[in-house]
């Protein structure tokens, strides 16, 4: 199972404590604040844990400091919660396995306003070796979509979204090095 830990916040209302370091990481009878709800999760049964922000992530993981957990980003996300793309990627680079390629509005990659050059650049400064998966959000039943605020189609069609948004970011992949060219 899997579980999403928000951790976006700035903690204003603990300004004082959270001037220099994530809320989550406040310490609590002898532990950080993610420790305790990761510790809960993993004995509710959950196996998969998510984080929103890739400096948070990245310090997370290193107080954590287990060696079965690491990052993955989401571009759609990141276009949210990020000062920029790459200043996410490079701030969670060391633990960084997996990243979601997906466009601003969840549509056809190469359609919105991510900056794709930015994305890959930084994934190639930083020697990804992860896997890239394309995310895009098609047909979707309207419980789904409610809960995903998708409110209108975000592409004329999943045929679409893998004629035009999939040969787009191999492309970008092969231009900055991260696949080999077929």
């Amino acid at each position: 199972m899997r579980a999403m830990i928000l951790a976006a916040g700035r903690g204003a209302r603990m300004r004082t404590l959270t001037e220099n370091r994530p809320k989550p990481l406040l310490v609590a009878g002898g532990r950080s604040l993610i420790e305790w709800q990761i510790q809960r999760l993993v004995e509710g049964g959950f196996t998969e844990l998510v984080i929103n922000t890739g400096w948070q992530a990245a310090a997370m993981v290193e107080r954590v400091g287990s060696d079965n957990l690491f990052i993955h980003l989401d571009t759609y996300h990141m276009n949210i919660e990020e000062k920029g793309a790459a200043n996410g990627i490079l701030a969670a680079r060391e633990h960084l396995r997996y990243i979601h390629l997906s466009e601003s509005d969840r549509g056809v990659p190469g359609a919105g306003t991510c900056d794709w050059d930015e994305i890959h650049a930084a994934l190639a400064a930083i020697g990804f070796q992860g896997g890239l998966a394309m995310e895009s959000f098609i047909e979707l039943p309207p419980q789904i979509a409610a809960a995903l605020s998708v409110w209108r189609p975000v592409a004329d069609s999943a045929e679409v979204v893998m004629k035009e948004g999939l040969p787009f970011l191999r492309h970008k992949a092969c231009q900055y090095g991260l696949i080999a060219r077929k």
